[in-house]
């Protein structure tokens, strides 16, 4: 749904918030979906990136600033 509708890449804050939030649900998502979904899936991309660099310091980590590039690198495939 998140890349169905391009909203990984949205500029947009209204869309972004709503996967940060932390209601009994993630609105635009079924009703059965947790809160924070957002939070949970940027660390499977995170994780999934580690795995594939482990040699990757957190300093290097944070400081990437090429988000395609880390997203591609990250092999994450949900």
């Amino acid at each position: 749904f998140i890349l169905e509708n391009k909203h990984l890449y949205t500029l947009n804050y209204r869309t972004t918030e709503q996967y940060l939030q932390s209601a009994p649900h993630t609105p635009s998502l079924p009703v059965e979906s947790p809160g924070r979904v957002g939070e949970w899936l940027g660390f499977q991309i995170v994780k999934r990136y580690m795995k594939n660099h482990p040699h990757t310091s957190w300093e290097e980590l944070m400081g990437m600033v090429d988000y395609q590039k880390f997203l591609k690198d990250s092999k994450y495939k949900p």
